[in-house]
C-alpha cells in the first residue's frame, strides 16, 4: 500500500461523497455519482501500489483519470470516428441510397425502434447512416489494411450536447449502427462497459468493420476510390482543451469574442489552402496521401485562449520532414522548410528583458556537439515543468545524449543549460510552456496572414513553413519581421536540412 497515494485519493472521495451529500438537484447528484465512480479505480490502484512508488497529488491523479479516458485507440491500424466525414460522389451517394433501403427494411420489421424513426426525423437517420458508411468507406480505401473505425456507446456522452460534433449525432447514432449490423452492412466488435472499479482488460471503444455485403455493394456502384468521400468542418477552427492535449475537449460559448476572432483568422488561413496549387505524389509503394486534407485548426490548452493555440490538421503535419520535401510540391515547385531557432527560448529571453546569448541556442559550453537533440529535447522539457526540480532526462531522450554526457547524467546537463542561458534560468521550471506555444502560434498566424496577402503560401508545421523553392528569401524575411513584431525580439530563420543533406 502506498500511503501516500491513498491519502491523495481518499481527499477525492471524500470531497466527491460531500457532494453527493449536499447535491440539491438531481442531476447534481448524477454529476457527483460520476465523481465517485472515478474515484474508486485510484483508490484501488493507490492500495495495490507498492509503497516506495512515486506518489500524486489529487489534481494530478484526475489529471491522470482524464488522460486515460480520453486515450481513443491511437493504433495506426485503426481510425477514429470522424463525425464530419460525409458522402462526395454520385457513387457514394448511390451506395447511401442502397444502404438506406436495406436499413428501413430492416428498422420496420425487425427493430423496436423502427417505430421511432420518424419522430427523430428521417433526414437526421440518413445523415447519421451517410456519415457512418463514408466513415468505413474512407477507412478502407485509404488502407486496406485497416482493422476498422472506432466509436464510443457511452450513452452519456452522446447524450450531453457538444460543440465539437454536429447536434444530429446523438444516442440515436447507435440506433443506426446497430441496424446496419442488423442489415448485414457493418461488422461490430463492441467495447466493454465500465461499471465497477476495475477497468476492463478489452478497450472501451467500438470497432466498426465493413462487411462482405458492403464490400459487394461498394464494388456494384463503382465506390472504388478514397475521393468518394470528403470532410466539411466549418466551425471547427478552434478547439479549446480542459488541459493539456491529451485531455478532453471543454465546451464555450458561441458568442465569445475571443474564439470567434481566433476562428475568423484561421478560416482565411483554411480559405488560401484551399485555394491553392498543391501536389502530392502518391508513389506506388508509399502510403497514400490525400491531398484534399487540408483543414487546420487552432488547439488551445488549460481552457485558456493565451495557452496553447498550435495549429493541428493538414495533410502534411503526420509526415516525416524528408517525406514532405520529397512528395509535396508547392505551385508545381519543389520545397524547403524555413525553420524558427528556438521561437520559445527567444521569447522568454524577450520576457526576460535581457540578450540572447550569440551562436546556437543549442549550443551549450561543456557539453558535447553530438548531443544537440538531447539538449533540444531536455530544453523544452524544462519550459513545461512546473518546478526547477528536474533530476532525469526527459523520457526516451537520454540515448540522444553523448555516452560522456549521459553519464554525468541530467542534474549536470541542467546546471549547464542554466548557466550558459542565465537570463532566463529563474524562467525554467516556472511552468511556461503553454504559454510560449500561444506566443509561437500567434507568430505563425500572423506570418500566414501576412504570406495570404502577398499571394505566397507556406504550410505550417508547429514552427516551420514549407515553402516553394523560388518564395524562401521573401518568406524568410516576413518570418523574422513578423517574430520581432509579435514576440517581440527577432528569431533568426534557417532553412531546415533533410537528413540526406546533413
Amino acid at each position: 500500500m502506498n500511503v501516500k497515494k491513498v491519502a491523495a485519493t481518499t481527499k477525492l472521495w471524500l470531497a466527491a461523497q460531500d457532494k453527493k451529500a449536499q447535491a440539491v438537484t438531481g442531476e447534481d447528484a448524477f454529476w457527483a455519482s460520476r465523481d465517485i465512480a472515478k474515484v474508486l479505480p485510484l483508490m484501488i490502484d493507490a492500495y495495490a501500489s507498492p509503497a516506495d512508488e512515486q506518489a500524486l497529488t489529487p489534481a494530478s491523479l484526475i489529471e491522470e483519470y482524464d488522460t486515460a479516458q480520453d486515450d481513443e485507440e491511437e493504433e495506426a491500424s485503426r481510425k477514429k470516428f470522424d463525425y464530419y466525414c460525409i458522402p462526395a460522389s454520385p457513387a457514394m451517394f448511390a451506395l447511401v441510397e442502397a444502404v438506406w433501403m436495406k436499413w428501413c427494411a430492416y428498422q420496420s420489421l425487425f427493430s423496436r425502434h423502427g417505430a421511432s424513426s420518424k419522430q427523430f426525423g428521417e433526414d437526421n437517420d440518413k445523415f447519421l447512416l451517410s456519415t457512418c458508411l463514408s466513415n468505413i468507406v474512407n477507412a478502407e480505401l485509404t488502407d486496406p489494411s485497416s482493422e476498422g473505425v472506432t466509436i464510443t456507446r457511452d450513452k452519456v456522452s452522446l447524450s450531453l450536447h457538444s460543440r465539437y460534433r454536429p447536434q444530429v449525432f446523438n444516442v440515436r447514432f447507435l440506433t443506426v449502427v446497430d441496424g446496419l449490423v442488423g442489415c448485414g452492412m457493418l461488422l461490430q466488435t463492441k467495447g466493454l462497459s465500465w461499471h465497477g472499479p476495475i477497468r476492463p482488460a478489452q478497450s472501451w471503444q467500438t470497432i466498426l468493420h465493413s462487411s462482405a455485403a458492403l464490400r459487394a455493394l461498394m464494388a456494384e456502384h463503382g465506390v472504388t476510390a478514397v475521393r468518394d468521400t470528403k470532410w466539411d468542418r466549418t466551425g471547427q477552427e478552434i478547439i479549446l482543451r480542459k488541459k493539456d492535449k491529451t485531455s478532453r475537449l471543454e465546451e464555450y460559448s458561441d458568442l465569445d469574442v475571443i474564439a470567434n476572432g481566433y476562428r475568423a483568422e484561421v478560416r482565411e488561413i483554411n480559405e488560401m489552402f484551399s485555394r491553392a496549387n498543391i501536389t502530392v505524389l502518391n508513389r506506388t509503394g508509399a502510403a497514400f496521401i490525400d491531398e484534399r486534407d487540408r483543414f487546420v485548426q487552432r488547439q488551445f490548452t488549460y481552457q485558456s485562449w493565451r495557452s496553447g493555440g498550435r495549429l493541428l490538421g493538414g495533410f502534411w503535419t503526420p509526415m516525416h520532414k524528408e517525406e514532405r520535401v520529397s512528395r509535396i510540391l508547392l505551385n508545381g515547385e519543389t520545397t524547403v522548410e524555413l525553420d524558427y531557432n528556438s521561437i520559445g527560448y527567444h521569447a522568454l529571453y524577450a520576457q526576460a528583458r535581457a540578450a540572447m546569448p550569440q551562436g546556437d541556442v543549442y549550443r551549450i559550453a561543456g557539453m558535447d556537439q553530438a548531443s544537440r537533440a538531447g539538449i533540444k529535447k531536455l530544453m523544452l522539457s524544462l519550459t513545461f515543468d512546473k518546478k526547477a526540480n528536474r533530476s532525469r532526462f526527459p523520457k526516451g531522450s537520454s540515448v540522444l545524449f553523448s555516452e560522456a554526457d549521459r553519464t554525468a547524467g541530467a542534474r549536470v546537463a541542467i546546471a549547464k543549460i542554466k548557466s550558459h542561458h542565465v537570463g532566463v534560468a529563474y524562467l525554467l521550471g516556472a511552468n511556461k510552456g503553454h504559454e510560449l506555444q500561444f506566443i509561437e502560434s500567434q507568430v505563425l498566424i500572423a506570418v500566414l496572414l501576412k504570406v495570404k496577402s502577398e499571394g505566397l503560401i507556406g504550410l505550417p508545421i508547429h514552427d516551420c513553413l514549407l515553402v516553394p523553392r523560388s518564395q524562401v528569401d521573401r518568406v524568410k524575411t516576413i518570418m523574422e519581421d513578423v517574430s520581432l513584431r509579435v514576440s517581440g525580439i527577432r528569431v533568426p530563420v534557417k532553412i531546415q536540412a533533410t537528413e540526406s543533406e546533413q
